[in-house]
This record gives structure tokens, sequence and C-alpha cells, in this order.
């Protein structure tokens, strides 16, 4: 493939797109704290599956020059947040019993909350960021322009892929704040 500044994008479509259709046979088939963990199992085997073809395609070295833990300690505050809403949703399950976890279980809310949750994180990051960002990369002229395009790109695959998501408005809206 010659032309990689556009293959990372198609690629990124592609992904969502077999992630979409193939997740009504999850959804339709299990229930529960186990639905959420087939749902991990499918978002780390897609994770799994795209790696490897993102390393292929790119030439890079080696999974691990991938996926690292070097940098740990400085993510730690930019995923802090994600933390506080743990704690907050547990504490809300835990103490005031909120209606949205009215007849929930212990276990369902840590294969949401926490199995679910980190499995899509690692997905998203590598369809949304480094397939899409790759492109930026690929060519000679590597300028600012060039980094917010595909930002943008990337942003807006991202925001359209959890747009159609949302059921309502209100989601939707949601969704728009939580993203843009």
């Amino acid at each position: 493939m010659k032309n990689k500044k556009l293959i990372g994008i198609i690629l990124a479509v592609l992904f969502l797109l077999l992630l979409y259709y193939t997740s009504p046979l999850i959804n339709n088939n299990f229930d529960g704290a186990l639905g959420y963990m087939m749902k991990s199992v499918q978002r780390i085997l897609f994770f799994a599956v795209e790696l490897i073809i993102f390393v292929k395609l790119f030439k890079k070295d080696s999974m691990r020059s991938i996926v690292n833990m070097n940098c740990f300690k400085d993510a730690v505050p930019a995923c802090s947040a994600m933390f506080i809403y743990v704690v907050f949703e547990v504490i809300t399950y835990v103490v005031i019993g909120a209606k949205s976890w009215l007849n929930t279980t212990m276990p369902i809310v840590v294969s949401c909350l926490i199995f679910m949750q980190l499995a899509t994180g690692l997905w998203e990051e590598l369809t949304f960021r480094a397939f899409v960002c790759e492109g930026y990369y690929q060519g000679a002229n590597a300028t600012f322009k060039r980094r917010l395009l595909y930002a943008g790109i990337s942003m807006v695959i991202f925001g359209i892929a959890h747009a159609v998501e949302c059921d309502s408005l209100e989601h939707l809206s949601i969704s728009l704040q939580t993203y843009f």
C-alpha cells in the first residue's frame, strides 16, 4: 500500500463498523455481568487484532513499542478522572442507592465500570488515535496545520461513533458535551 496517509482513517472506520455490526451477537445472547464481560472480551480481541495489523502495516518495531508502561506515572493524573468517576459510582451504588442502580449487583458494577470501560478505552485509543493519527507521521511535511487536521478527523470519527449510540436527544447532548 503506497499511500498510508489515508489507510489508517479507512481502517479505523472499518474497525468501528465491524464492532458496531458484531455487537448485537453479544447484546442478544448475553445479559448482566456476563454480557459486560463478553463485551470486554470482544474489545480486547479487536484490540489485539488491530494491534497486530497496526504494527505490520506501519512497520513498527514491535507491539511492545506501541503498548508500553514507560510513562505510566505521567499518565496517572490524566486518567484520575476515570477513577474519581468509578469511586463516585460505587459510592452512589453503596450509600445512596440511586435509581439507576436499583436491582444492580456488585458483579455488574465491577464488570461494567472496570473491565468493560478499560477494554473499551484500549480499543478506542488504538482505533481512533493510533490508526487515524498515524497518517500525520507518514507525510514529509509534518506541520501544525496537518496535525490539527488529523486530530480533527480523529475527533469527528470518535464523536460520530458515540453519537450513533445515543437513543435520545438528551443522550446525544451529553455525548457531544463530553467528547467535543
